[in-house]
C-alpha cells in the first residue's frame, strides 16, 4: 500500500519487490494491483489457498485486500465471500469500531479509486502486523517489512533498538523492528488517505476493554457466543478439519468446548511434555460421550523430543531471511520453510488464556518471590503507591525477560522504560493495579505469542 510518489517510482518500487522475492514461492504469487491518482493497492498472495476468504476483491472502482481472516466476520454481514469482504470494508469506514467484532490477525485494505482514497485497518490486537515506512514523497506500507523498504527505495539497515530489544529479551516491543525507518502499525488503528490528506486514528483498546456492562452472568454467556462464533467461522472460511490442542488445562479445555459446542468438526491433539496432561486430556475426551479423532503424541526422553538442528549459524541466517528478523531464537531449534507459501494448517491453542485468570508463570529469580501477589495487593491497599506497584511490575517482566547475566545495564533500562511506560497508560486509562498486568499481556504479551508460534495463531479479545 502506497501514498504518494509518482506512476514511475511506484513502477520502480513494485518491481524491487518481486525481485526481492523472486524465487521464494513454491507457485508464482497471483498479483493484483488497483491504482487512484495518489495511492495505490497491491497484493500478491499464493496459489492456491485454504482459506475460504478471498485475499483480493475489486468491485467497480472499489478494490480490497486482506492479509489473513478477519474471523467473525458473520458479526457484521451474512453476505457470500466477495460482497462480505466489500461490506466490511465498508462498515468498518463508516464504524472503525467495529474492529472490535472481529477475531485477530488479519490486515484489511481498501480502496476506493473515484473517490482517490485508501483506508487500511489493523485488528484490535496488531497481532496482523502493518510496518509503514516514511519518505519525502510519501508513505508506504506492508505485512512485510523488506518490502516496505524495497518499495521505498531505502538501504536495509539494522535499528540499534531493535537488536537492542531482541538481545535483551528475544523480542520485540511497541512499534520497533529490526529495520531502521520501518516500525509496527499500532493494534485497532485506520489509517486513511483521501485526496492527499492523510489521517490516522487508533482506538483505545485499555478502554474499550473496561466498558462492559451487565451482570456477571450476563457476561459469561455473551463471552461462550463469542468463542463459539468464533470457532463456527474457523469451519466456515478454512478447508480441512482444524487441529485443537487439548492438555487438560483451563484455558486449551475452554476452547476445545466452544468448538464442540459450535459444531465445528475438529482433530484434538494432545502430548505427555507434561506429567499427567496426557491423562487428564484423555479422560476429557471419554466424557465427551461420542466420536472426535484425538491425536496422541509421545515426546521421547527429556520431554523435548530428538531435534535434527542446522549449524547454529546457518539457521540464524535461514530465519532471518525468511522471516525478516521478526522470529525469536527458539525457532533455531526448527528448520525454515522451504519457500513463503507453505501449506498450513489450522492450529488452535490457548494463547491468551493468562488473561483471564492472571497467571504468568514465575517472573523472579530463583530465591525471589515468584509471583506479584504482594505488589498487587500493596497497591490497592495503599493507592498513593500506585507508581511503585507498576515500577515492581516492571520490574518483575523485565527480570523474567533478561534471564541472562551477560544482558547490559543500558538495554536493560531501555526496555524497563517501555514496559513502565505502557503500564502507565494502561492505569491511567481506570485500570486498577491488580489488573494491570492483564492488559499489559493482551498488549504486548499476545503480540509476542504470536511470534513464538509455529502456525497461524487466532486470538479472540472477548
Amino acid at each position: 500500500m502506497q501514498a504518494g510518489g509518482s506512476s514511475e517510482r511506484v513502477q520502480q518500487g513494485l518491481l524491487r519487490v518481486e525481485r526481492a522475492y523472486e524465487g521464494r514461492w513454491g507457485v508464482r504469487p497471483k498479483s493484483h494491483a488497483h491504482h487512484s491518482a495518489t495511492c495505490g493497492l497491491v497484493e500478491w498472495s499464493r496459489c492456491p489457498s485454504t482459506f475460504r476468504w478471498p485475499a483480493w476483491v475489486q468491485q467497480g472502482s472499489q478494490a480490497v485486500a486482506s492479509v489473513g481472516t478477519p474471523l467473525g466476520v458473520e458479526r457484521i454481514t451474512q453476505k457470500a465471500p466477495a460482497d462480505a469482504a466489500i461490506e466490511v470494508a465498508r462498515v468498518l469506514r463508516s464504524a472503525p469500531r467495529r474492529i472490535l467484532d472481529l477475531t485477530p490477525p488479519f490486515v484489511l485494505g481498501c480502496i476506493d479509486a473515484d473517490a482517490d482514497r485508501l483506508d487500511l485497518f489493523t485488528d484490535a490486537l496488531g497481532v496482523g502486523r502493518l510496518f509503514e515506512v516514511r519518505t519525502a514523497w510519501g508513505r508506504v506500507w506492508s505485512n512485510r517489512p523488506v518490502a516496505a523498504i524495497k518499495f521505498a527505495g531505502l538501504p536495509l539497515v539494522p535499528d540499534p533498538l531493535g537488536w537492542s530489544q531482541m538481545a535483551v529479551a528475544d523480542e520485540l516491543f511497541g512499534e520497533v523492528t529490526p529495520l531502521r525507518g520501518v516500525r509496527v502499525v499500532r493494534p485497532a488503528t485506520r489509517v486513511s488517505w483521501r485526496r492527499s490528506r492523510l489521517a490516522v486514528q487508533s482506538l483505545d483498546t485499555v478502554s474499550s476493554q473496561l466498558s462492559y456492562e451487565g451482570e456477571l452472568d450476563d457476561l459469561v454467556e455473551e463471552a461462550a457466543a463469542d468463542l463459539k462464533g468464533t470457532a463456527s467461522s474457523i469451519g466456515r472460511w478454512f478447508d480441512g478439519t482444524p487441529t485443537v490442542d487439548l492438555s487438560g488445562g483451563r484455558d486449551s479445555r475452554l476452547v476445545a468446548a466452544a468448538f464442540l459446542a459450535s459444531g465445528t468438526a475438529i482433530t484434538l491433539h494432545s502430548h505427555d511434555a507434561v506429567p499427567g496432561d496426557l491423562v487428564i486430556a484423555k479422560e476429557l475426551v471419554g466424557l465427551l460421550g461420542r466420536e472426535v479423532e484425538h491425536r496422541i503424541e509421545h515426546t521421547k526422553a527429556g520431554g523435548t523430543g530428538a531435534v535434527q538442528m542446522p549449524p547454529g549459524m546457518d539457521a540464524a541466517y535461514a530465519w532471518h531471511e525468511y522471516a525478516e528478523g521478526l522470529r525469536p531464537s527458539s525457532f533455531l531449534l526448527h528448520r525454515t520453510p522451504r519457500t513463503l507459501d507453505v501449506e498450513t494448517n489450522v492450529v488452535v491453542g490457548g494463547v491468551g488464556g493468562e488473561a483471564a485468570h492472571s497467571y504468568y508463570g514465575p517472573l523472579g529469580r530463583v530465591g525471589e518471590p515468584q509471583g506479584l501477589q504482594s505488589e498487587l495487593l500493596r497497591g490497592i491497599e495503599r493507592a498513593s503507591e500506585e507508581e511503585d506497584v507498576l515500577k515492581a511490575c516492571a520490574d518483575r517482566i523485565v527480570r523474567r525477560h533478561c534471564t541472562g547475566e551477560a544482558v547490559l545495564d543500558p538495554y536493560r533500562q531501555d526496555l524497563f522504560m517501555h514496559v513502565l511506560s505502557v503500564l502507565r497508560r494502561i492505569s491511567r486509562s481506570g485500570v486498577p493495579s491488580s489488573a494491570v498486568l492483564d492488559h499489559y499481556y493482551v498488549l504486548e504479551g499476545c503480540a509476542g505469542g504470536v511470534q513464538r508460534a509455529k502456525g497461524m495463531v487466532f486470538v479472540r479479545p472477548c
